[in-house]
Parts: structure tokens; sequence; C-alpha cells
């Protein structure tokens, strides 16, 4: 990656986004599935105080395994997950929706990583997709999240 000007990076950031054909689209979403599943262990061992090497021997696997997992270098199969249920005591809540909601969600997994970036500014970010216009989403079915109250805007 050559960039002619320090912050010319928009055309490279963006490319990171699109799809080149179905295969690409599949390993993405198997990515994007694998990275709330272990978002949501992530969050578990944080609040439990457990470290990786803990984890893998709660599950009865090897660190590294763990490791390539959390990096992404592997994919997580539904054993697995079943493990992570049954060491952190917990169950994994499944919900399923349109393809409109399951962008809407991604775009705001994408947003709350880019509010964690820009905590130290005191300048408000907007972020808005170009692409779909808000009026034409029916949020009518779409469930408020806990401690949230669903309101028309």
């Amino acid at each position: 990656m050559k960039f002619e000007k320090k912050f010319d990076i928009e055309d490279e950031f963006l490319d990171l986004f699109e799809t080149k054909d179905q295969k690409s689209v599949i390993e993405h979403e198997t990515k994007v599935l694998m990275s709330k599943f272990l978002n949501e262990i992530e969050s578990r061992t944080e609040e439990k105080k457990i470290n990786r090497k803990k984890l893998a021997s709660l599950i009865g696997t090897s660190v590294s395994y763990i490791t390539q997992l959390f990096r992404g270098d592997k994919v997580i199969n539904l054993e697995t997950l079943a493990k992570f249920q049954e060491a952190l005591d917990f169950t994994f809540e499944i919900r399923s929706g349109s393809n409109d909601y399951h962008r809407d969600i991604d775009e705001f997994y994408l947003l709350q990583s880019y509010k964690k970036h820009c905590t130290a500014h005191t300048d408000l970010w907007s972020y808005k997709n170009l692409e779909h216009s808000t009026s034409e989403i029916d949020y009518s079915n779409v469930p408020a999240e806990p401690g949230f109250e669903k309101t028309a805007v």
C-alpha cells in the first residue's frame, strides 16, 4: 500500500469492505459471526478474570489454539462453542433477522469500535451509510436492546 499523500487512504479503506465474489462474502460472514461469539467469550473471561491459559485448560485445548481463534487464524466450530458455554457458565442467545437488520447490527458494532478509538477526542463524530436511506428500513420488528427503550425518531 503506497499513498501519495499522508492521509489519502480512503480508497484503500473502502477496498477492505468490498467483496469480490461469493467465496469472499462467505469468508467475511464467517469472520463476522466468529467475532461476535468471541467478543462474548472475551467479555465473560474478563468478568471472571480468566486468562487464556486457564480458558484453554477449562475447555481441554491448548493456549495456542485459543490464540489462533482470537487472531482469526482458525475458524471456531460448534463443539468448541458448546465447551465455552459450559466452561464459562452461560448460554449464547441467537436471533435472526432480515439482511437489512444484519447490516444495521454490523454497522452498530463498527460504530462501537470507532467510539473506542475516538474517546480521547472532544469532537462529535457521526457516521451514515450513504448507500441505504434509513427511511427505507422498517424497524418495527427489531427488538429493543436490554436496558434501552424503542422510540420513534
